[in-house]
């Protein structure tokens, strides 16, 4: 893999997750059997059934048939090269546990895959339910790059509809050699922790589906993987099958193939290749205090959070940071991908991005999107990115803080890289980008959002708006309302923000010392005020 970039915050995390111990597995009524992996003193020909009758190999573990409730624990300290397979099923009240026992730093696994391997994770879960894997630490890497993952759980042969009972707790997964694509996406499903449920095409035409149940994903340590942190994919997604709807593509709806109960909670994941997270195929579910930073250094460009075909999904109290992008698309904290209607986007902080908050890759049926009371600090580029086409999207309660970007954006990375939105927008960063002279399908359609009680302090005296004109140079028409917001700072004086003034309320060059409390609320400014300040921050990242 690439070296490691020289940085503060990734080498911290990685030190203070390797001083994480496990506590000795404890000796509960369990329903299934308990079986025990030392590497230094087990052996394969023992019964695996106690701690003195260990068995040594990660192969052994492969051989073995697993019931529900069954527990495979690998000694706490030690260290193997192979990887485990799980494609046996547990029960609702009865998992499969993959885990630890002992006492010191988690076990660790070290995964190696040819490059051209099928389902090469380090932790494969495959067409098999109710399973867990928590307490290990897990590597995947190579001098070539490959579709590698440190976790993957995999339904490839459904045969039944629902999958369902997943739990993925206290990992720390690093050093993954994915596959880096950088202008495609054949890349990311590799990377740190990845979900795949794929149909089957029967010979008379049909489609043998299925859909996930009950994922969930928490206090997780992902970084330096490539290509994406964290994924969830399906190749039942199509843009003719429109989330939340009764559409019918392939023989099958929307609600046969919705992945329900997604949780992903206070997770770290940092410095990936493109993007940090990717988010397909849920109906309802969240992603929540988790810390996403330092994405898309080795490729052109990604943004950092975003959802395709999902459906009522939220997207909270997450920090997300120093995106790395170095072109002109995509480098934002979050964004509502294609197909993502009636998603809430809240209560997130973004700060340092190459970009801003927020891109809206969005379709025409996109409608319902909430963005509301997020804070956005230090972005260098688009900080609110109005880009595809979509029916309604609601910006409400956002602080956004706007300082000066230097003449180079990206001195520590790509020196030499100056993104030519400074000279089409005239100036940077870009307070409201509202995308209206490019072509394609994509560029052409109408544009449809409120802006209202929002509030900007702009610092950088070449910061302006690139506004729709709606007339004959546009490709598209952009319907905005604009009200009740305030402005503080440098107002543009190109008359770039000309179309849009009757909606803020200019109060001058300094804003009040409460301005980001007034704005998104007192209970969002107390829980980001650490964050805001520097400090470390115990409400977002793992919690053990």
């Amino acid at each position: 893999m690439k070296p490691r970039p020289p940085v503060t915050l990734i080498t911290a995390a990685v030190l203070l997750s390797a001083m994480i111990t496990i506590a000795p597995a404890a000796h509960a009524e369990t329903p299934g059997r308990t079986f025990y992996v030392d590497a230094g003193g087990g052996s394969d020909d023992a019964s695996g059934r106690n701690p003195r009758a260990a068995w040594a190999t990660t192969e052994r573990v492969n051989e073995a048939t697993f019931r529900p409730g069954d527990r495979v624990l690998f000694r706490a300290g030690d260290t193997w090269s192979g990887n485990i397979v799980i494609d046996d099923s547990g029960r609702a009240d009865a998992p499969i546990v993959v885990g630890a026992y002992g006492n010191g730093p988690r076990p660790r696994i070290d995964g190696s895959f040819a490059a051209d391997a099928e389902l090469a994770a380090t932790v494969l879960i495959h067409n098999a339910e109710h399973v867990q894997v928590r307490d290990l630490e897990l590597t995947n890497d190579a001098d070539d790059q490959g579709l590698r993952n440190g976790l993957l759980v995999a339904v490839d042969e459904p045969a039944q509809p629902v999958y369902s009972g997943y739990l993925i707790d206290n990992l720390h997964i690093h050093d993954v050699a994915g596959l880096i694509v950088p202008d495609g996406n054949d890349g990311k499903r590799s990377g740190g922790i990845g979900f795949a449920l794929d149909g089957r095409q029967h010979t008379d035409g049909s489609w043998r589906i299925g859909r996930f149940d009950k994922i969930t994903i928490t206090d997780n340590v992902i970084e330096h993987v490539d290509q994406t942190g964290l994924w969830l994919d399906s190749n039942l997604r199509n843009k003719e099958l429109t989330p939340g709807t009764d559409d019918v593509y392939r023989g099958y709806t929307w609600e046969q193939v919705a992945w329900t109960g997604v949780e992903i909670g206070w997770n770290r994941i940092l410095d990936t290749g493109k993007n940090g997270v990717i988010i397909r195929m849920a109906d309802g579910g969240s992603f929540h205090h988790n810390e996403v930073g330092y994405t898309s250094d080795r490729v052109a460009s990604g943004n950092s959070v975003f959802t395709v075909s999902v459906h009522r999904f939220v997207v909270e109290w997450n920090e997300v940071h120093h995106n790395l992008s170095h072109d002109a698309m995509d480098g934002a904290a979050l964004d509502p991908d294609l197909d993502s209607p009636r998603t809430v986007w809240r209560y997130n902080y973004s700060h340092d991005n190459n970009y801003g908050l927020i891109t809206l890759c969005t379709r025409p049926t996109d409608a319902g999107i909430e963005v509301t009371r997020n804070l956005e600090i230090g972005g260098k580029g688009r900080l609110l990115n109005i880009n595809y086409g979509f029916t309604g999207v609601t910006f409400d309660r956002n602080a956004l803080w706007a300082r000066p970007v230097p003449d180079v954006e990206y001195p520590d990375t790509h020196p030499d890289y100056v993104n030519p939105d400074r000279e089409i927008a005239g100036g940077y960063p870009q307070l409201i980008w509202e995308t209206h002279e490019r072509s394609g399908t994509n560029f052409e359609a109408e544009q449809t959002y409120q802006f209202t009680r929002n509030a900007f302090y702009n610092e950088a005296e070449t910061a302006t708006f690139y506004l729709n004109p709606n007339d004959e140079t546009s490709r598209r028409t952009t319907n905005r309302t604009h009200r009740d917001n305030v402005f503080y700072g440098l107002w543009p004086g190109d008359g770039s923000g000309d179309p849009i003034a009757q909606g803020f309320d200019r109060r001058g060059a300094t804003p009040p010392r409460h301005w980001i409390a007034n704005t998104i609320g007192d209970q969002a400014y107390a829980f980001w005020r650490p964050s805001i300040e520097g400090r470390p921050n115990p409400r977002v990242g793992p919690r053990s």
